[in-house]
């Protein structure tokens, strides 16, 4: 916890062990969570009592990022070879294996209101889906690496955080390319959108920015000591980030202060935290120690 400090807003309220390796994606709906790691599982959690419960998949190859659609019972795994496995987890069965990438799937996304679905992968490629999963598109957009995907609340646009360290917006009607700047040295690694339309970026620079609608740089910092691995918006005004360096750090979003820094302790990750999800006033994070960790406002 934040070292020599009682009164930390943030408590660990559950720590979930089950995995047997390092543990590269989380994705979340209302009740569950859902975490896949290197030891070839996807396994889900119960967030009222952290529990895990009966539901896991079995896969043979590491599945490197994970979805559970909205308004759907479809739970999407990109594995490290580029195939797409879609389950059923009410049926508890595969109704797809899509084998269209050829490198790892880094990032899967949605867009409700365009009825689409979105894949990035380690070659700079995205490929965008109907609801029946049908390819529709596919932008060899030479890039690098395409860690995170962020779709507009009006579903008008993607948000694409590029390993050439250029931040691309695209529209989803013919996406075509509306913006592209150079956000970070050597990678951009996590995009968070922000009610007002602006937008924060992390990279491996270890460095946050802030930057308007049209691009324009509004705020620059070094705010971790190794990769940003993940961005995410709380409810109270606030935001989180996790990083290589094993830290979390809870920033307030008008000042971009820090509120809580998360080190390495009995109750914190030990090694690199890989994934990050929120909602409300809660996150998660997960790491390379195998280990997942609830967070919410201490009582």
């Amino acid at each position: 916890m934040n070292k020599n400090n009682t009164e930390t807003p943030y408590i660990s309220r559950f720590q979930l062990l089950g995995h047997s390796g390092p543990i590269y994606a989380l994705c979340q709906d209302a009740e569950h969570l859902y975490s896949a790691s290197s030891d070839k599982l996807v396994v889900r959690w119960n967030l009222q009592d952290g529990t895990q419960d009966h539901f896991v998949v079995k896969t043979d190859r590491p599945v490197f990022s994970i979805l559970k659609l909205k308004a759907s019972s479809e739970l999407v795994l990109g594995q490290d070879d580029g195939s797409i496995h879609i389950i059923d987890v009410l049926l508890k069965k595969e109704l797809r294996h899509l084998k269209a990438h050829a490198s790892a799937i880094f990032s899967i996304s949605e867009n409700q209101s365009k009825g689409q679905r979105y894949t990035t992968d380690a070659a700079g490629n995205l490929f965008i889906w109907d609801t029946a999963w049908n390819l529709l598109m596919k932008f060899p957009l030479d890039c690098g690496k395409i860690r995170d995907v962020q779709v507009s609340p009006n579903g008008n646009h993607l948000y694409l955080a590029c390993g050439d360290g250029r931040l691309k917006v695209l529209e989803c009607e013919y996406f075509n390319q509306v913006n592209d700047w150079s956000a970070h040295q050597e990678a951009c690694t996590a995009v968070c959108l922000l009610p007002d339309a602006s937008i924060l970026s992390g990279g491996k620079d270890a460095y946050i920015r802030h930057w308007a609608s049209d691009g324009t740089l509004l705020k620059s910092f070094p705010a971790h000591k190794g990769t940003i691995y993940g961005l995410a918006l709380l409810a109270n005004r606030q935001y989180v980030s996790v990083s290589r360096d094993k830290s979390i750090k809870v920033w307030d979003l008008h000042s971009h202060q820090i509120i809580q820094k998360i080190e390495m302790s009995g109750r914190a990750h030990l090694h690199s935290i890989n994934a990050l999800v929120s909602k409300g006033t809660q996150f998660i994070t997960a790491g390379d120690d195998k280990r997942i960790h609830v967070w919410t406002l201490k009582p």
